[in-house]
């Protein structure tokens, strides 16, 4: 069909330094790249539009990351994002398919990565990452007052005009394909995220008799560790794992919680309210916040887990949390939409009878009360996850995809 490999570019918030990825979209949009150069069938090349902090003083700059090229442009960092996302973000991408000669482009979120690929001509698939009515919805301070309805309502119109206007659509989840399918008029698949496979390669080796704690040569002995990952901020809810502690630490003595995630510059007020919140509660020392980890020390906090616990208000799919299935972890979560797919009670773990800090305790202790339990909704999770989730999995369903679609441009 093609006379050399079809050349394809990603467009989403690609990671700075790969392999270490902040944020759910950058470990797919990594993954998948890795992925599809492994296949071999495809010339492999992402561009990212953000404000990259840690990278180069130059505005746009290129790197080589495996077998994939990388094309970064620092986004202004005053202008407002919706703004941007029609602007400046949007024509970045144009111009780097004609750049690159991109014979497809895959765009990741319902953003200005998707309103280049739509419009710059070229076969296109988007990905979008979080419903942005419902997520905005779910803020703490949305829609409070005139300022933050404006900039919803923004949000709310550019979503609906990638979704009316994608010609191939991919739904990350069963739950986004039920908000999705009303709304789209192009054809709509269904391909998971992909999980790294350094968290299928975990090994945990378990103190003799108790499964929920694991051997630490050398270390100091310690309870169960319960492992929460993700943005810090009031959609996380990481208050509600904070105050569900004190009652799983009374009948689960020396349990600690472990919080890993970053904040944006618009969530301090959150980790604030939360730093508040553990010294009221006096956890001092049984919660620990941890930003801007490494992938390996990422792993290693997967690793020494002994359950992961999610509270979230509002999900599309949590990379977080089918991580955690890979590494082998039993889940404990207060139940949404966007987590039937993953968390199946009973099977790979347990909801919470109703969203409160007594209903998620009781879940929690119910795992770590029961070992054999816990060790075989860890099983069960990691055997999910690989028939799911592996990023060769994902990535040969999204080559077919593509090929799918060129073919369809072609003929």
């Amino acid at each position: 069909m093609f006379e050399s490999r079809p050349r394809v570019l990603l467009a989403g918030d690609f990671p700075e330094r790969p392999p270490l990825t902040i944020g759910g979209i950058q470990a797919v949009t990594w993954q998948l790249a890795s992925g599809l150069v492994e296949i071999g069938d495809f010339e492999v090349h992402a561009a990212a539009c953000e404000p990259f902090w840690n990278a180069p003083s130059r505005r746009a700059w290129r790197a080589q990351w495996g077998g994939c090229t990388a094309h970064y442009r620092r986004a202004p960092r005053r202008l407002p994002h919706v703004v941007c996302a029609w602007t400046i973000e949007a024509e970045y991408v144009r111009r780097q398919i004609r750049a690159t000669g991109a014979q497809l482009v895959h765009a990741h979120g319902q953003v200005g990565y998707a309103i280049g690929a739509i419009r710059s001509g070229v076969p296109h698939v988007l990905t979008p990452h979080g419903m942005l009515r419902r997520e905005k919805r779910a803020s703490a301070d949305a829609a409070t007052v005139s300022r933050e309805r404006l900039r919803q309502a923004l949000w709310n119109a550019t979503e609906d005009w990638c979704l009316e206007h994608a010609e191939h659509v991919v739904a990350i989840s069963p739950y986004v394909r039920s908000l999705i399918e009303p709304r789209i008029r192009g054809a709509l698949y269904e391909i998971p995220n992909p999980v790294d496979a350094g968290f299928f390669a975990l090994e945990r080796p378990v103190a003799p008799g108790r499964p929920d704690v694991l051997e630490r040569p050398g270390a100091q002995p310690r309870g169960p560790v319960l492992l929460t990952v993700g943005w810090m901020n009031a959609r996380k809810r990481q208050e509600l794992i904070v105050r569900a502690l004190p009652a799983v630490r009374e009948r689960v003595p020396g349990t600690c919680l472990r919080i890993v995630g970053n904040v944006e510059a618009a969530d301090e007020r959150s980790l604030r309210e939360l730093q508040r919140l553990i010294r009221e509660l006096g956890l001092g020392d049984a919660v620990e916040l941890l930003q801007h980890v490494s992938q390996e020390q990422l792993l290693v906090e997967y690793r020494e887990a002994s359950i992961y616990v999610h509270a979230a208000e509002e999900e599309s799919s949590p990379v977080a949390v089918a991580q955690a299935m890979a590494a082998g972890l039993a889940l404990c979560a207060v139940e949404i939409p966007g987590l039937r797919h993953l968390l199946v009670d009973g099977q790979t773990g347990l909801y919470a009878r109703e969203p409160t800090p007594a209903a998620l305790a009781e879940a929690i202790v119910g795992v770590l009360g029961d070992p054999d339990t816990a060790r075989s909704l860890g099983e069960r999770a990691r055997a999910q996850a690989r028939a799911r989730f592996h990023p060769a999995v994902v990535a040969g369903a999204t080559a077919e995809l593509y090929l799918e679609v060129l073919a369809g441009a072609s003929g």
